[in-house]
């Protein structure tokens, strides 16, 4: 069986954990072993539980993917508590993580709030130097991920720069960044064998941890910041992410509105229940299926709402957000003179099987577009217009209203799904606030859940 990857955990903590961040703080730590727990199951050729490891968590990442499969963790931690030097708590953190064999290191500060996802996001991106998503902590709030200005180093080997904070940085990306914040980042302990000590020295000009990047700039060590590993920095935690922390904060009726909606209880299409479960078997891959799916009722409302596009003459369909392929299948089942376009980042294993699924069941009607949707929207044909638009892609602020902005004008009609969700319904609130869609109607499936699906149905710009 193979030895465990080593993962220390470093808590350089000034007062121990935050009261408003400590429940977090355990349910990671829950997590955490029973993901160890999981993986020697799995590496010792049993077969895990089949419930999730985080039922609580929708992004997917907080499931064992398929590549993880024979991989071993083992979690310790290297705590540094109750000294009021960050850069002295994050050395001594180091050197015991160092001297308990660790192969990485994840560090993250007291007052920071994340999803169990963050950590596979992080450990999957198998970079040198990789962050989290993170904010300042007091106005203005902005990113910390910098970009270094006549960065040079003098003879003497001291480094000078002007460094630059990143605004415009890539959506549920990994990218370079030439220093990060250290909120929550994980280092590979190679890095601590390569780069000489002081690691993390605090001077009058930098952080310990914008010094550390530099250090790591010297030897020509990548930096990394992954932008779908998000948190929230404890100060502004009530506002949620930080992109809808400001149009929340600007339209406050967006976050107070309790919006009515109508309940949506259909009697069950069985025929349709098959379909779904058919390509759900195809796109399965060893039962992983991840972000979950829309429920019966809201595939019906879908598959209904594509014959009524189809039948007054607007057969092109768009839908944002293929995954495990089920949407699709319910329009493309709906009405066989439907012509359905996806776009879909295309990260998970369930893609491609769902694709050559509804390749051989609805020949020549499906076109996957794969890519981040702010990016590949744009490539569209100026001219293609569709009937009914299905958004159910990313659901943070920038992404919805992206997607939402890109297909609004081109389509008859516009379903935004998950419009429980902040980021999303501030994206909708601001379309229609806009004018970009009008005359909404939102629905709800209170039964086919857990947590009560929500959509709204809008009028599009194309009439």
């Amino acid at each position: 069986m193979q030895t465990p990857i080593k993962v220390a955990l470093c808590l350089p903590w000034y007062a121990g954990a935050d009261r408003d961040c400590v429940t977090h703080f355990l349910q990671f730590q829950h997590y955490l072993g029973r993901l160890q727990e999981r993986l020697d199951i799995i590496a010792a050729g049993g077969t895990p539980p089949p419930s999730k490891l985080d039922p609580s968590n929708t992004t997917g990442f907080s499931e064992i993917p398929p590549e993880m499969h024979g991989t071993r963790l083992q979690f310790g931690i290297s705590d540094e508590i109750g000294c009021s030097l960050p850069g002295v708590a994050r050395e001594r953190c180091v050197d015991n993580a160092l001297a308990w064999g660790a192969d990485f290191l994840l560090f993250y500060d007291a007052d920071m709030l994340f999803g169990t996802d963050l950590f596979l996001r992080l450990f999957l991106a198998k970079k040198p130097v990789v962050a989290a998503l993170a904010f300042t902590g007091r106005e203005p709030i902005t990113p910390v991920i910098y970009k270094f200005k006549d960065y040079r180093v003098d003879e003497k080997g001291q480094v000078s720069f002007d460094s630059q904070v990143v605004f415009n940085y890539e959506k549920n990306k990994l990218q370079k960044a030439d220093a990060v914040g250290g909120g929550v980042f994980m280092v590979d302990a190679a890095v601590f064998r390569a780069v000489p000590k002081p690691w993390f020295a605090t001077n009058a000009a930098l952080g310990e941890d914008i010094y550390f990047c530099a250090r790591c700039k010297m030897l020509d060590i990548d930096v990394w910041v992954h932008t779908g590993a998000q948190t929230i920095h404890k100060p502004t935690f009530h506002r949620d992410w930080h992109d809808e922390v400001k149009y929340l904060r600007d339209n406050p009726s967006v976050a107070e509105a309790k919006i009515p909606s109508i309940p949506y209880a259909p009697e069950p299409d069985h025929e349709l229940a098959r379909e779904i479960n058919d390509v759900a078997v195809a796109a399965s891959c060893n039962g992983e299926i991840y972000e979950g799916s829309s429920t019966l009722p809201q595939l019906q409302f879908i598959a209904q709402r594509v014959s009524m596009a189809v039948e007054t003459g607007y057969g092109n369909i768009c839908e944002v957000g293929f995954n495990a392929g089920m949407s699709s299948v319910a329009m493309l089942h709906a009405d066989l003179r439907a012509l359905v376009t996806s776009f879909d980042e295309g990260r998970w294993s369930c893609v491609d099987p769902a694709k050559k699924y509804i390749d051989d069941r609805y020949p020549g009607r499906h076109t996957l577009i794969k890519g981040n949707s702010i990016d590949t929207l744009a490539t569209l044909d100026p001219g293609l217009r569709f009937g009914f638009t299905l958004i159910d892609g990313g659901h943070d602020f920038p992404t919805a209203w992206s997607d939402i902005n890109w297909l609004a004008g081109r389509s008859r009609h516009v379903m935004v799904d998950d419009t429980q969700m902040p980021g999303v319904k501030a994206a909708l609130e601001k379309a229609l606030l806009t004018g970009i869609l009008t005359a909404p109607l939102h629905f709800e499936d209170r039964v086919g859940s857990t947590v009560p699906r929500k959509w709204a149905l809008c009028g599009g710009g194309w009439k």
